[in-house]
């Protein structure tokens, strides 16, 4: 194959129609000058050193930039995407004004109506209701670490009274956000002592002339968005040490919080262990 050939083949590609027609293929972007006999039609790519002949040939330039053409006409307007699923907000929280009163928009950080720090709001409502009765969608802390009744070691508890047998608290669902609620009701059937008891019992002090007693102990999965938020809202006056969960890992182990570094862990339940119960509304 001739140089000029080459040339040819890697510039265009040329297949002829078996009418005698012919339609050209480029493979470059560049501005082509294609030389056609006007006797036989055979084509060949124009050269610096081989022109095209104006006796024998036509000139065909392919791939030449034209004028830009006129905007085309506006496509329809698609159909309206379906609206997220939001809740109805709630002003029943304290925040920064000079007021007392529990009448602002909640967000989290602000004092919720058992007097703790809102840790967590479903504005989309992913969550079943956090309560049995109602439909709630926050969740607050209390005000400060439970102090359990006769405790062994003043704000410091085991997790339960019985500490080598499986409450079946030790699933997947069980540690998610919403199912600290009724992992304490489960557990309270059976725990007469230590955190879970101590979370079930607590009745928060008086709040705008209000006390709330429908606390439980948080899931490791709310313990983990407590533990977050509450940090990025410096709030809550968290100790740097380890909160029991309400969740199991197995009869022996069950979850905690560790609020000094941020990190999950899990320990016999006959350690000691900070509690801070939460609630919803």
């Amino acid at each position: 194959m001739s140089n000029t050939s080459k040339r040819i083949a890697v510039a265009v590609a040329i297949v002829l129609a078996a009418a005698g027609g012919g339609v050209v293929a480029s493979t470059t972007n560049s501005a082509i000058t294609i030389c056609v006999n006007k006797q036989t039609g055979a084509m060949r790519q124009e050269t610096k050193g081989n022109r095209c002949n104006r006796a024998t040939e036509n000139s065909l330039v392919i791939n030449k930039q034209g004028p830009q053409g006129p905007a085309g006409a506006t496509g329809a307007t698609g159909a309206t995407g379906a609206g997220g699923a939001k809740i109805t907000e709630l002003s029943v929280c304290d925040g920064p004004d000079s007021g007392t009163v529990a009448n602002e928009l909640c967000k989290v950080g602000m004092t919720g109506p058992g007097g703790g720090p809102v840790f967590f709001i479903d504005y989309h409502d992913q969550y079943a209701s956090f309560c049995a009765a109602t439909n709630c969608n926050y969740l607050e802390a209390s005000p400060a670490d439970v102090d359990e009744v006769n405790g062994r070691v003043g704000f410091y508890s085991t997790w339960c009274s019985d500490s080598t047998t499986l409450l079946n608290l030790n699933n997947w669902s069980n540690r998610a956000i919403g199912a600290g609620r009724t992992n304490t009701s489960t557990a309270d059937t059976t725990c007469t002592n230590g955190a879970i008891q101590a979370a079930s019992d607590y009745v928060s002090p008086a709040f705008n002339g209000v006390t709330q007693s429908d606390w439980w102990l948080p899931s490791i999965g709310e313990l983990m968005v407590m533990h977050s938020n509450m940090m990025q809202a410096g709030v809550g006056g968290f100790a740097p040490d380890y909160y029991w969960s309400s969740s199991e890992l197995d009869a022996n182990l069950a979850w905690l919080q560790r609020f000094n570094d941020g990190f999950q862990d899990y320990d016999p339940k006959s350690n000691l262990f900070k509690i801070r119960p939460v609630r919803g509304f």
